[in-house]
C-alpha cells in the first residue's frame, strides 16, 4: 500500500484493532497518557509530589528503547539545541558568583528541553505514530474527564482533599474553575484545547469527531480559559479546511455544531456557559479586570528590563515579584508571572531568548509543512493545529511553567513529519 492509495488518511490504512496497533509499540504510547499528568490527584494517593522526574526517566527510556535518540538532525532539533545553549550560556554566566545559583532551573530546563526533543523524534517514526495517536486520546479522556469531575464535584470537596496552597482555582472575580491535573485552570484550559484539537484532528469519522468537538468544547467552556476557547476556535476552523469538511453542507453542519456548543447550551443554562461567554466577550472590555492585568504585567516587564538594562539577559531566576513590583505596583506583580509565555520567555532570558523561543515555534511549522507530503493529512493537520493552539494560547497564558504543556507540543508536533523525505506507509508493517 503507498501513501497515494492510502489517501491520505490514518484511520483508512490503521488495523482493525488497537491491540494491533499497539502491538510492539505499546510503550510509546505511555509519555503520551502520561503527558497530562502535572500532578497527581488527592483523591488516588496521599503523595503531595509533583512526577516530574519519573515523566523524564519515562521518556528517556522510551526514546532508547525507540532507538531516536542518535537519529540526524533537523530544524527543531537545531532550535531547542540554540535555545537550551542560550539558556546555559545566560543562566550560568549570570549565575557565577550569585549566592543562590540558578542551577536548579538550568538542570530543570534543559531537562525539559530534551525530553521535548526525545518526544518529537519518536512522533516522528512512522511506524509508532498510530500508538502515539491512540496513546494521546487516552490522554484526551482522562484529562478532560478529571476536569469534569472537579466542576460537578466543586472546590469545597476538593479543598477537603488537600488541594490548596499552590492551586489556583479562580478568575479575576473569583469564580471556581476545575484545574484538571494542572495548578491552574488557565495551563489546563492551554494544554486541553492543545490535546483537544490534535484528537479531533486524527479523527476521520464525522461522528467521532464531531462527538468529540462537542465534549472538548464544553469542557473548554468550564475553564473559562477565554485564550485557549479563542486558540481552540481559531485552529478547529483550520482543522475543517484541512480536512474538507467546511465545503457546502459540511460548513453549515460545522457551524450548528460550534453554535450548539457556544449559544445552545443556554437553553438549558449550565452556569458555566454564560459565565464563559460573559468572560469571552469582555476581552476587549476596558473595564475588564483580566485584560487590563495583562497589559499592566506587559508594561511593567518592559519596563522593569529597560530600567534595569537587562535586555540582553533577562532577569534569570530572580523572583517576579520585587523586580516588576516597582513597574507595576505589589497587587498586580503578586501575579507571579507575565501571563504571557512571549513575555515569560522575554522576562527569563532577554531578547535573545523570545528571538530562539519563536524560532523553534516557527522550526516546528516549517517541518510540519514540509511533511505534508509524507504523512497523512489527518497527522499533519492535527500537529498543525496543535502548534497554532500553542502560540495563540501563549499569548495570554503563561504554560511554561508546566513542562507537560511544552513537551506535549513537541509529541503533537512530530506527528506531522518524518526524520527523512521518505513516504509513509502505515500499512507496511
Amino acid at each position: 500500500m503507498t501513501l497515494a492509495h492510502a489517501t491520505h488518511d490514518a484511520e483508512a490504512v490503521q488495523p482493525r484493532s488497537v491491540r494491533d496497533i499497539l502491538r510492539g509499540n505499546w510503550l510509546v504510547s505511555l509519555p503520551g497518557v502520561a503527558v497530562p499528568t502535572r500532578s497527581l490527584p488527592y483523591e488516588l494517593t496521599s503523595s503531595r509530589w509533583p512526577p516530574t522526574y519519573p515523566f523524564f526517566a519515562l521518556v528517556v527510556a522510551t526514546g532508547v528503547l525507540a532507538g531516536v535518540l542518535g537519529r540526524r538532525q533537523g530544524p527543531v532539533d537545531y532550535a531547542l539545541a540554540a535555545l537550551g545553549l542560550w539558556i546555559a550560556l545566560d543562566l550560568t554566566i549570570m549565575g557565577i558568583g550569585t549566592a543562590t545559583p540558578p542551577w536548579n532551573q538550568l538542570t530543570r530546563e534543559l531537562l525539559t528541553l530534551f525530553a521535548g526533543l526525545v518526544l518529537f523524534r519518536i512522533a516522528q517514526t512512522s511506524e509508532r505514530k498510530l500508538a502515539i495517536v491512540y496513546g494521546l486520546r487516552a490522554a484526551l479522556v482522562l484529562c478532560g474527564g478529571w476536569g469534569v469531575y472537579q466542576y460537578f464535584v466543586g472546590l469545597p470537596f476538593l479543598l477537603s482533599q488537600g488541594y490548596g496552597s499552590g492551586f489556583y482555582f479562580a478568575t479575576a472575580d473569583g469564580t471556581y474553575r476545575p484545574f484538571g491535573t494542572f495548578f491552574s485552570p488557565t495551563v489546563y484550559g492551554g494544554f486541553l484545547a492543545m490535546l483537544g484539537i490534535a484528537v479531533i484532528a486524527t479523527l476521520t469519522r464525522s461522528l467521532y469527531f464531531w462527538l468529540t468537538f462537542v465534549a472538548v468544547a464544553s469542557v473548554l467552556l468550564m475553564t473559562e480559559t477565554r485564550s485557549a476557547i479563542i486558540a481552540f476556535a481559531v485552529a478547529f476552523a483550520i482543522v475543517l479546511f484541512q480536512s474538507g469538511r467546511a465545503r457546502g453542507v459540511r460548513l453549515a453542519v460545522a457551524i450548528a455544531a460550534m453554535g450548539y456548543a457556544i449559544i445552545g447550551y443556554q437553553f438549558w443554562k449550565p452556569p458555566y456557559v454564560a459565565s464563559a461567554l460573559e468572560r469571552l466577550f469582555s476581552a476587549s472590555n476596558d473595564a475588564d479586570t483580566s485584560s487590563v492585568t495583562r497589559q499592566a504585567l506587559w508594561q511593567g516587564v518592559i519596563d522593569g528590563l529597560d530600567h534595569q538594562g537587562a535586555w540582553l539577559t533577562g532577569f534569570l531566576a530572580r523572583d517576579f515579584v520585587p523586580t516588576i513590583s516597582p513597574y507595576t505596583g505589589l497587587t498586580v506583580a503578586r501575579l507571579g508571572h507575565p501571563h504571557s509565555n512571549y513575555f515569560q520567555e522575554l522576562y527569563r532570558y532577554g531578547l535573545p531568548g523570545l528571538a530562539l523561543f519563536v524560532a523553534l515555534l516557527l522550526a516546528m511549522w516549517w517541518t510540519i509543512r514540509q511533511g505534508r507530503a509524507s504523512v497523512p493529512l489527518s497527522m499533519n493537520t492535527a500537529a498543525l493545529a496543535g502548534v497554532v493552539v500553542f502560540a495563540v494560547d501563549s499569548i495570554f497564558n503563561n504554560s511554561l511553567s508546566s513542562l507537560n504543556v511544552f513537551v506535549g507540543l513537541l509529541l503533537i508536533a512530530g506527528l506531522g513529519s518524518v526524520p527523512s523525505r521518505r513516504k509513509l506507509d502505515l500499512g507496511d508493517r
